[in-house]
């Protein structure tokens, strides 16, 4: 008897330790299954197509490797664990506690589906939500046939990491392999630069020659190489016209694209048909190589990495399960998920490989670290580098001295950071002067690229290539950068210089060549026949003679335009009559009233006493590195705050150890004729003051001394000028 209690207890002894271990795999198996399908696969999908963010130094292979080992391995493990260690106590227990997690992982995938249908509030979409997660939930729990499917859907703990990495680790130079290039042409090293923003009339005098007198580098690079003086771009956006640039071909996408999608580019076919090594500065695209330490990381600089990228993709999946309602409380995703690169980061030691800068962030410090990196050695090289000037903030005068932080953002860099958006004239033709000024920043830039070139040996030899991505226009009424009425002209065009290797004679073309042609024109120089046709040739192809308009692309389709507009660009003359010739340093600041007065001392006007003019000017930015304004008040934002007319003009002279450096009038702008802005020469200190003077100008032509207050931003006093 006591034999078969015995036997039927261990019977029921198997039972029940058999079932509860089956149930306890199935139900890890599906936590791994909902765990694949709801977290690991949208952060995947995520990182995947964030091309951005992949150039960043802490996204390395192996730092996402750690990563998904952690989603796909550890973070399942560890809720399969607190499920088994509820075992423990009861097998009610540890049900109870997987049904919840079943509920946690429907609610997240509730939140992402709902996240996909038309608005709804925040708290109706909570609730939907929860209610659709319940349903969810229950119907596991209740249908062994949705069971099911969770366990058919369990291969994708594996299928979702082996995608991410094929789409990582995809041959981004594969049909850059198959490119035919020509043993028997000699090595040539490659130049390659591009500005931004720049309108090559802009460089032209109404004779549509270059003006030696603001821009006597350029006229000297002019005299020795190919300048394509009618040079069009094919978009007004950096994120369409750069990649075109690279490719050859026309891309429609708004946002960055990497190498993946746009495999046949400048650099994978230098590299991998010609041998060239690469040196890139790049902050926009991501079609250059990535740059990697050159020393393995430790484990824990691993960790590091992989923690970072968790940390960024934790803050941006938040926003796939966040109502829209509640968003604004959310953490801030960090601004390289968005390609806004630190240039702290930078490594600025290093002469090889691919540097990504912030956008702007020092531009004078890109460059100086671009020139260092040019040598003459071997193997040949392609030195490319994208640099955002003369793009806005304008901040550098033509010497190089900064007036104002070089940095992304353009608060206080002028009234308005789109100057289409000033509703007067003189607010356009300021940020015009602006714009012109650091225009022949970059000529002496130029003229440094050219010595560099020189001294290491490479002058005669190699391709240079000096371009911008598209143009900019200061027309009141016309916008600064999307094609309008008027404008047209001035965001077609771009400066296009080409020194062929061995070049030694200037020749100006008017030929129509675009963005598109550049890189078919280094194939056509290095003896290199791309495996996938392109949509530009080279602008030494005959066909270009018999191209009939320029073809610009946007999003949706492609527009035309007559060659004329640019080849008859009024720019030219605009900037003449706006500025006057570039023989008298004063012209470029003779834009306001009485603007014959500049270099006159004070004194040798009337003066008249009156109720004392109160107006309040921004003082010099604070520099972010050492706290202290070390910049003089060279460009000076104010706003009238007393005894002034709130509809009439108040027209403003500024001096600097009594001599009248600068005029001005207040305008219109948010709603008020009170804000005004002036430019002083970069010469007006050089007596050793600090602080300008301001008078306002009577009806008589007599002038009233300002009373001045500086401050951080308008509204918030601080120290008066005489305490200054």
């Amino acid at each position: 008897m006591s034999h078969d209690i015995q036997s039927t207890g261990s019977a029921s002894g198997d039972t029940t330790s058999h079932v509860p271990r089956r149930r306890f795999a199935g139900d890890a198996l599906h936590v791994f299954s909902l765990t694949s399908l709801v977290i690991a696969q949208n952060f995947y999908d995520r990182l995947a197509h964030q091309a951005e963010y992949l150039v960043d130094p802490e996204v390395t292979p192996t730092a996402i490797v750690w990563v998904v080992v952690v989603i796909s391995v550890v973070l399942p493990s560890l809720i399969v664990g607190i499920e088994g260690i509820a075992g423990l106590f009861s097998r009610t227990l540890r049900e109870s506690t997987h049904f919840i997690v079943v509920l946690i992982l429907s609610t997240l995938l509730s939140h992402q589906v709902l996240q996909r249908a038309p608005y709804m509030p925040g708290w109706v979409f909570v609730a939907c939500a929860l209610t659709l997660a319940c349903l969810l939930t229950w119907s596991y729990d209740r249908f062994a046939g949705l069971r099911s499917v969770v366990t058919l859907a369990s291969p994708g703990v594996a299928i979702f990491p082996a995608i991410l990495w094929m789409r990582l680790t995809a041959a981004d130079a594969s049909i850059a392999h198959r490119a035919i290039h020509d043993a028997s042409r000699e090595a040539v090293p490659v130049v390659f630069v591009v500005l931004d923003e720049f309108c090559g009339g802009s460089l032209q005098t109404p004779g549509r020659e270059i003006d030696e007198t603001r821009f006597p580098n350029f006229a000297a690079l002019q005299q020795c190489s190919t300048w394509y003086r009618s040079a069009a771009s094919v978009s007004p956006t950096t994120v369409r016209a750069l990649p075109a640039i690279l490719t050859g071909n026309y891309t429609t996408k708004e946002y960055t694209q990497p190498p993946q999608k746009l495999p046949q580019n400048l650099f994978s076919l230098v590299s991998a048909a010609s041998g060239h090594e690469v040196v890139a500065f790049e902050p926009i695209s991501v079609l250059a190589p990535h740059r990697r330490s050159q020393q393995a990381a430790g484990l824990v600089d691993t960790w590091k990495r992989a923690g970072a990228i968790l940390n960024v993709l934790g803050k941006v999946c938040l926003y796939d399960v966040c109502p829209i309602d509640f968003q604004a409380q959310l953490p801030q995703v960090p601004t390289v998920w968005f390609g806004l690169h630190d240039s702290r980061q930078v490594d600025h030691l290093a002469l090889k490989g691919t540097f990504r800068y912030g956008w702007t962030n020092r531009r004078d410090e890109q460059f100086d670290h671009f020139l260092r990196c040019i040598d003459g050695t071997l193997p040949p090289t392609l030195f490319f580098g994208h640099f955002l000037i003369p793009h806005a903030p304008w901040c550098y005068f033509p010497t190089g001295t900064r007036y104002a932080e070089d940095r992304d953002s353009q608060d206080r860099m002028c009234l308005e950071s789109d100057g289409a958006s000033l509703a007067d004239e003189l607010g356009v033709v300021q940020n015009h002067q602006r714009h012109l000024l650091q225009v022949m920043y970059v000529d002496q830039q130029l003229g440094r690229l050219m010595l560099r070139l020189k001294e290491v040996g490479l002058w005669d030899r190699c391709l240079l290539i000096v371009t911008a991505d598209h143009g900019v226009s200061f027309r009141l009424g016309e916008d600064r950068r999307e094609y309008s009425g008027g404008n047209s002209a001035d965001i077609l065009s771009i400066p296009l210089f080409i020194k062929y290797p061995s070049q030694q004679v200037g020749e100006t073309n008017d030929l129509l060549v675009q963005s598109t042609d550049l890189l078919p024109t280094v194939m056509d120089v290095l003896g290199i026949q791309p495996a996938a046709p392109t949509v530009g040739i080279s602008a030494r192809d005959p066909r270009i003679a018999g191209r009939q308009n320029v073809v610009v692309q946007d999003p949706l389709n492609h527009h035309t335009f007559p060659p004329e507009i640019i080849r008859q660009s009024s720019v030219p003359a605009l900037i003449r009559e706006r500025f006057g010739q570039g023989s008298d340093r004063w012209n470029l600041f003779r834009i306001g009233p009485h603007s014959d007065w500049l270099g006159l001392p004070v004194d040798s006007l009337s003066s008249r006493a009156s109720p004392p003019v109160t107006m309040e000017c921004l003082l010099p930015l604070v520099s972010p590195t050492t706290g202290e304004r070390t910049m003089l008040p060279y460009y000076i934002e104010g706003r009238m705050t007393a005894n002034a007319s709130p509809d009439e003009s108040v027209e403003l002279v500024a001096a600097v150890d009594g001599i009248i450096c600068g005029t001005t009038r207040t305008y219109r702008q948010f709603g008020f004729q009170d804000r005004w802005s002036v430019m002083l020469p970069e010469w007006s200190y050089s007596a050793g003051a600090k602080v300008p003077e301001f008078f306002a100008v009577n009806q008589d032509g007599s002038l009233t001394p300002c009373q001045v207050q500086w401050v951080e931003s308008f509204g918030e006093s601080s120290e008066t000028s005489a305490e200054r």
